[in-house]
């Protein structure tokens, strides 16, 4: 058999199957019942129509038998689709009706005609094309990117510890300070010494503490602002999200749009990447669910622990322990704001958003199973995008520090500045409308507080202690009182705006000069004797006693005493100098040099005093043991007491310096710091009460 007679065999084959009925080919058997057929076997009856037409074309097939074997079965096939078409949308008379019709029409026709005309679905097929943009700009990539916020990483805490050595130092060097009363006693100390407050909460509270010095009780005086300058104020102008572009302004176009070869290729990579894009937006939200849980739940904590921390506590260690973040925070970082993942996911979106407005009549053309996956999936990114531009569109605010890590290639987002939020507790993060700027704002309240308690829980010992050296008095002259002042700055509880904080009055520092005068009454212990003839008893070489006729002893002038005394009052003045501080307010010991005035043989003689200084009850009494030097009257050498007078006029006396001891008791002239106590004022009260005013301080318990 020759190939043009295979050839011919094979078609002829070709018609007989393709001339029969649908239903005899591998179909289920038809139901009882009539009706229309179901429209995918007329569109497998168009499809097969085709292919007889495409026949029709081939170079082999143009012998005249073939010709009209392939026409008559076109005919047959055409109009039977058209059949079950109409019996889709009519009765099965009105189909038939068609199908007679249509094998009327082609009945005669040639085949060019045939190959020229174009059925139904063809003009159908081209009009679909014909609106469905060729150029259209489909989402490339949608299965690249995604919506994730940073690794979860451990959080690293600023390394270090508490230096042991200089915890000790600060506990030896507050040894020689007095320790204030924070309650606002009002009492007084007495010292030169530095003051200080401990152990402050720095976490929350910042302590100064300030000192007006006069010479006189020190009055109230208005507080000069200490924390100067007001607080940035978070911006709360948002800016503009990135607006969806369709197509840019709208000018007639110059020439029609081509039409796409394949749309329907097109309309499946829009769905496509329409589907690659929601699962990714749904993933987030969940994982922003959960990380907005932690954040909620990790900010009430922190604010709870924050609100039972008072400002002082009784140790150093306790306020290291106060400041543990292990207690309130969790071990990972918290992650920003995932704002450039969904800048780029939001792109993909406005564009997929932006083409499925570009093939909304061709979709309303198409069967409704197109219509509705058209409906569903441009409804569904219209509305992912939405939400997307509200997370962006809420995260705006100026720029702020972010201490903790970011993946390569993210930017950071921004974020608000809290400078003015770390007072209170930011809201919670559940309103749709401000979600990613209150995540934001959440985030970086807990980044403030955390980064305090870090720096609190390492800082040694000094950074807990407020220190102040008050002006103390001159080297000589009048004492200085010093009212001390103290102001906290409560994190919690920060003033109202345009005011500053209160400072309230709490003890007041009495500091005496290094010399003080002071007169009184003195002894003297040199003894104070008067030279003059006295009345004796003759005495012979033997030194018996002459006795007169009468048997009596012979009375004569002798070398004796008209006053002695072993002690001598005097009036005394003193220099008394205190050059060290016992820290002990009603005793001081310092020496004293002095002159004390007495009488004697001569007049008044004045005694030269030195020696230790006991200053009682704020220098109100000295009590001074000194060493005397002083002029006295004693006979002249190879005299003595009971010599006779002899012919002598009047003793023979001389002035010698003689050395002893003295005892004096003075009174300052100006005590200098008589003053009222000052008034207790504003309510800060300490974790537990200070020690009492003026006492030695004590190396802390645990340093």
């Amino acid at each position: 058999m020759s190939l043009s007679h295979r050839f011919l065999a094979s078609l002829l084959a070709l018609c007989i199957g393709v001339g029969q009925p649908i239903s005899a080919q591998a179909q289920p058997a038809p139901a009882k019942h009539k009706g229309p057929a179901p429209p995918p076997q007329a569109d497998a009856l168009a499809a097969e129509a085709q292919k007889l037409k495409d026949l029709l074309k081939d170079p082999d097939a143009q012998a005249p038998a073939v010709q009209s074997a392939l026409k008559e079965k076109w005919i047959k096939t055409e109009c039977q689709a058209k059949k079950l078409k109409v019996g889709a949308l009519a009765d099965a008379k009105l189909a038939e009706s068609v199908e007679s019709a249509c094998k009327d029409r082609w009945k005669n026709a040639s085949v060019t005609e045939i190959l020229q005309s174009s059925s139904a679905d063809d003009v159908l097929a081209q009009e679909r094309a014909a609106i469905f943009p060729a150029d259209l700009d489909i989402p490339k990539n949608c299965d690249e990117n995604s919506i994730a916020f940073e690794a979860k990483i451990a959080h690293t805490p600023p390394s270090g510890a508490p230096d042991p050595d200089a915890s000790q130092k600060e506990a030896e060097k507050i040894k020689h300070m007095y320790l204030l009363n924070t309650g606002g006693s009002g009492g007084e100390i007495y010292t030169k010494d530095p003051v200080y407050i401990a152990y402050v909460n720095i976490h929350r509270y910042q302590i100064s503490l300030t000192g007006v010095t006069t010479p006189i009780a020190a009055s109230e005086i208005d507080w000069s602002q200490i924390f100067g300058g007001k607080a940035a104020q978070p911006a709360t102008g948002k800016t503009a999200a990135p607006k969806i572009s369709f197509n840019g302004v709208v000018e007639a176009p110059e020439t029609p749009r081509p039409p796409s070869k394949s749309p329907d290729k097109d309309f499946q990579a829009l769905n496509d990447c329409y589907s690659q894009l929601r699962p990714k937006v749904n993933s987030f939200k969940a994982t922003l669910r959960a990380e907005e849980n932690l954040l909620n739940g990790t900010g009430l904590q922190v604010y709870a622990t924050l609100q039972n921390t008072q400002p002082f506590a009784s140790t150093a260690d306790e306020v290291r322990k106060n400041a543990d973040p292990k207690q309130v925070f969790p071990e990972k970082e918290f992650p920003a704001f995932p704002l450039q993942d969904l800048s780029a996911v939001q792109d993909l979106l406005n564009q997929l958003v932006s083409d499925y407005n570009e093939i909304e009549d061709w979709a309303a053309k198409q069967p409704s199973s197109v219509q509705h996956q058209y409906q569903s999936n441009s409804n569904g990114a219209a509305a992912l995008s939405k939400q997307l531009e509200q997370w962006i569109s809420s995260a705006t605010a100026p720029a702020a520090a972010d201490s903790a890590g970011d993946k390569a290639g993210n930017k950071k987002p921004q974020a608000v500045a809290i400078s003015q939020t770390v007072a209170t507790l930011p809201r919670s993060i559940s309103d749709p409308k401000t979600e990613a700027f209150d995540y934001e704002v959440l985030r970086l309240w807990l980044l403030y507080w955390r980064t305090r308690f870090e720096q609190v829980h390492i800082a040694d010992d000094s950074q807990f202690v407020v220190s102040y050296k008050p002006a103390c008095g001159g080297f000589f002259g009048a004492g200085t009182s010093t009212q001390m002042q103290l102001t906290t700055q409560d994190a919690l509880n920060p003033p109202a705006a345009g005011t500053t904080p209160t400072a309230i009055n709490i003890d007041k520092v009495v500091c005496q000069p290094t010399i003080a005068m002071s007169s009184g009454l003195g002894l003297s212990f040199l003894g104070s004797q008067t030279p003059a003839f006295v009345a004796g008893i003759k005495r012979d070489a033997s030194g018996a006693p002459v006795l007169d006729a009468s048997g009596n002893p012979t009375i004569v002038q002798t070398l004796g005493y008209s006053n002695q005394s072993s002690v001598e009052a005097g009036y005394a003045l003193q220099a008394n100098a205190y050059p060290l501080n016992f820290h002990n307010w009603d005793f001081e010991l310092g020496w004293a040099v002095g002159a004390m005035l007495t009488a004697s043989s001569g007049g008044a003689t004045t005694d030269i005093i030195t020696g230790p200084s006991f200053a009682f009850r704020r220098r109100t009494i000295f009590v001074t043991p000194a060493y005397d030097l002083g002029l006295r009257t004693q006979y002249v050498g190879g005299f003595k007491v009971g010599d006779p007078k002899g012919d002598l006029t009047s003793p023979p006396t001389q002035q010698v310096w003689k050395s002893g001891w003295a005892v004096t008791i003075t009174f300052p002239f100006n005590t200098g710091t008589k003053e009222v106590n000052s008034s207790a004022g504003g309510n800060a009260q300490p974790t537990t009460p200070g020690k009492k005013n003026g006492t030695k301080s004590q190396t802390p318990a645990g340093d």
